[in-house]
């Protein structure tokens, strides 16, 4: 089994999470389950902070930018009782789940902004940075253990009765073992670990049909080396994330999934930022540096909607080909004041050197307060290890 993960993971470019799939929080029947998502995102139009969608990644860089990432998820998943012969209170009464995500991204940075990442010869500001388009790599590890509130008894899945409401309940954590560069905008990994808790309730309101409705807050860990010029926010705000869906069957084995995910993200924290893509001009003889300190923006939030259609190739496998389209958001983007420093190049406090306010600007917030507004394809397949029953779902494949 780890094998066949690792020889995946290896051909394939890269690792996120897809769009949401019907049935997610549906109790399964005990085994081990597989999923493989391959997304693709141009990356080529962004929300900016007003939450007007622009035809570039990056609005304080005057030309186009693309920050395009193809990716895979790779996540196995256990469901299982848990000392069911004991008679334990609570935890022997229902099933558990346990859950691993492995993932891997490529990235890199297309247009205008490579013009600035490509040529910072004449730009004091940015000699302690040796910048690059793109951070490409194993992206972070993440681990989830829950069970069903209610929905999963251990006295019917053995006779392998569906359950039309069930609630799970799930606690995670992130570990920050991805790819991480801080001279590139973007990097497969995060640099910063971080934890969620989360609720999904499912439930089966007529024949064939399948709602699913989660919440999730995730809480993150400093980045003690935010990226780009730590343009990047040195602490991420925390986010809370909805989503919804209603799979519906149209043919034996063929399903149709409506869905839509709203997240709002608190303000992100920049700290001591050594450059912008658009610094002010300096008066002559003279020269002007970001003034160093903690800058907030004004928080981030996303709106997708999408569908997918779900095919069961046999009762074990599971294709999908999913589109999503985000429909509103908004980025981080924070006022950063400058400082004028005269002669050019001397030392702020030196003999010689005045220092006074220059300019202030707005810039933007790269790494996660980036807010893209392109649309997402994604391939999901799902697999079973089970010898039947393998999504317990009566007449799914049927």
């Amino acid at each position: 089994m780890r094998l066949m993960i690792v020889l995946l993971v290896g051909l394939f470019p890269t690792l996120v999470f897809a769009a949401p799939q019907f049935g997610r929080y549906m109790p399964l029947y005990p085994g081990q389950y597989l999923d493989l998502s391959y997304e693709t995102d141009e990356g080529d139009r962004a929300f900016d902070a007003n939450g007007r969608e622009r035809d570039s990644a990056v609005q304080s860089w005057p030309d186009p930018t693309a920050l395009p990432r193809d990716s895979l998820n790779a996540a196995l998943t256990w469901h299982f009782p848990w000392f069911e012969s004991y008679g334990a209170p609570f935890i022997s009464s229902r099933t558990w789940m346990a859950r691993i995500s492995l993932r891997h991204a490529r990235t890199s940075t297309r247009g205008g902004l490579t013009a600035f990442i490509n040529d910072t010869s004449d730009d004091a500001s940015t000699d302690a940075d040796d910048l690059r388009n793109n951070g490409s790599g194993i992206g972070d590890m993440s681990f989830e253990f829950g069970t069903y509130l209610f929905g999963s008894p251990t006295e019917t899945w053995r006779v392998r009765d569906r359950s039309p409401l069930a609630l799970l309940a799930l606690l995670g954590f992130t570990a920050n073992f991805g790819a991480y560069d801080r001279d590139a905008p973007v990097s497969a990994g995060s640099n910063s670990p971080s934890a969620h808790a989360q609720m999904g309730l499912h439930w089966q309101p007529w024949p064939g049909a399948f709602l699913d409705a989660g919440l999730k807050y995730t809480e993150y860990f400093k980045n003690q080396d935010p990226a780009f010029g730590a343009l990047a926010p040195a602490q991420q705000g925390s986010d809370l994330d909805l989503d919804l869906s209603l799979g519906q069957r149209l043919l034996p084995g063929l399903y149709l999934n409506l869905f839509a995910t709203a997240r709002e993200g608190a303000a992100n924290v920049y700290e001591n930022p050594r450059f912008a893509p658009n610094p002010p001009s300096p008066p002559p003889g003279s020269d002007t540096y970001p003034t160093p300190g903690r800058y907030r923006d004004g928080g981030t939030a996303l709106r997708t909607l999408g569908a997918s259609l779900s095919w069961f190739v046999t009762q074990r496998l599971r294709l999908s080909l999913d589109w999503t389209r985000p429909v509103a958001g908004e980025s981080g983007a924070f006022e950063l004041p400058y400082t004028i420093r005269t002669p050019e190049g001397c030392t702020a406090g030196a003999t010689g050197c005045s220092t006074v306010d220059g300019e202030r600007i707005i810039t933007d917030g790269f790494g996660p307060a980036r807010v893209l507004a392109s649309d997402r394809l994604s391939l999901h397949l799902s697999f079973s290890f089970l010898e039947r029953d393998t999504f317990n779902c009566r007449g799914c494949s049927e």
